[in-house]
């Protein structure tokens, strides 16, 4: 929540939502670095899958199901996602170090239980 002084119309002093207006997305502003991160989200999932694609730990079979069309799927996306998304997390800018590291153990965490779920789940 921004907390900093309203002018009698209601705008923000200093600056709107994104911080100084001076600060622009081509000078490191926040619109900026979260496309930044998307971007490098983006870029590492898919290089994770394909590294988790080409040596699947336990072997394919472990990862592979049959959907309601009887056709296998793969459960490797999920593990590449939050792998990238934790990675990420890490040296994603504009954030204060304990906030990554928070971001990085969470995403860690839901990584371990996901996968849990999809090799040992009942479902």
């Amino acid at each position: 929540m921004n907390r900093r002084p309203l002018r009698a119309d209601g705008a923000l002093l200093g600056g709107g939502l994104w911080g100084p207006r001076e600060a622009g997305l081509r000078s490191g502003g926040r619109p900026a670095g979260a496309g930044l991160t998307a971007g490098l989200a983006a870029v590492t999932a898919r290089a994770a899958y394909a590294a988790l694609n080409r040596h699947p730990p336990g072997g394919r079979q472990t990862w592979t199901r049959t959907n309601h069309r009887g056709e296998p799927v793969t459960l490797l996306e999920g593990p590449a996602a939050a792998a990238a998304a934790t990675a990420v997390s890490l040296i994603a800018p504009g954030m204060p170090a304990r906030g990554r590291a928070a971001l990085a153990v969470a995403g860690a965490g839901a990584a371990l239980f996901g996968g849990y779920d999809d090799l040992r789940g009942s479902g």
